[in-house]
């Protein structure tokens, strides 16, 4: 959902969006308030943290890039574009290479529910992928300060953390810091279930000569049902129409690649 649908005041923002240059880390942070609520109220609590953030602690914008509730939601959080890699300011000294997810609620005294565990694996396995990293893997990120990690310090962290790995914080609380094992794995499930791969290579069969027909012998990929479709090309340009698995060769194919 997106900032419009929470009602997001962009007259509260201050100035454009920052943007990073790559997305090393997903950090998973909850927000520390109620629990109980109802969908209803989300949009407002949501509100209240915007507010919170740029009228009490004069911040540019909310934090966070993403925010996820206890049905499964996912809203849309710092302005710049849902596909950019979004500077936010959910993470003091490593918000340059991150994105950050925020669980509203408090899990402390909580256990998050399976609908927020499985959004935020399909979350972190979209921005992840994008950028091609290891939901399970580890990686290095140099510090720009925080009260754990000078700046300059070059820190080895899990792709996927929690707060509390690079602050001094509870954050996001002990139930949801308990899951990120589970995050992960499922997170590299997402991905490799989304992954297209080409089990057996296509083939062009036929004789190139002008007037016979080439047929392509379809291949193989992983999923099975993956749709294909065919666009034949003249010296790497599409030629108009031929969209079908054969193609008659004709007077303007001679001496050109196919």
């Amino acid at each position: 959902y997106t900032r419009a649908q929470w009602g997001a005041d962009e007259s509260w923002r201050d100035g454009p969006p920052r943007y990073n240059s790559t997305i090393l880390q997903a950090h998973i942070h909850h927000s520390a308030s109620g629990n109980g609520y109802a969908q209803a109220d989300v949009p407002a609590l949501i509100r209240s943290f915007y507010k919170y953030h740029t009228h009490s602690l004069g911040w540019s914008d909310i934090a966070y890039n993403f925010l996820v509730d206890s049905f499964g939601t996912i809203w849309e959080g710092r302005y710049g574009g849902i596909d950019q890699p979004v500077r936010g300011a959910h993470t003091l000294g490593f918000n340059a290479t991150s994105t950050g997810f925020c669980v509203i609620g408090n899990l402390d005294l909580v256990q998050p529910t399976q609908p927020t565990l499985d959004s935020l694996a399909r979350l972190a396995a979209w921005k992840l992928a994008t950028y091609a990293r290891d939901p399970q893997g580890w990686t290095q990120v140099t510090s720009e300060g925080s009260d754990k990690f000078p700046s300059g310090k070059v820190v080895t962290l899990p792709v996927i953390d929690g707060h509390r790995d690079t602050n001094d914080t509870a954050c996001p609380g002990g139930n949801l810091y308990a899951q990120l094992p589970n995050i992960r794995a499922a997170t590299a499930g997402v991905i490799a279930a989304a992954s297209l791969k080409l089990k057996t290579p296509f083939a062009v069969k036929g004789r190139s000569i002008m007037g016979h027909t080439l047929t392509v012998a379809d291949g193989r990929f992983k999923p099975r049902d993956a749709t294909v479709t065919y666009q034949w090309l003249r010296a790497g340009v599409p030629v108009a129409g031929a969209t079908a698995a054969s193609y008659v060769l004709t007077a303007e194919d001679v001496a050109q690649a196919m």
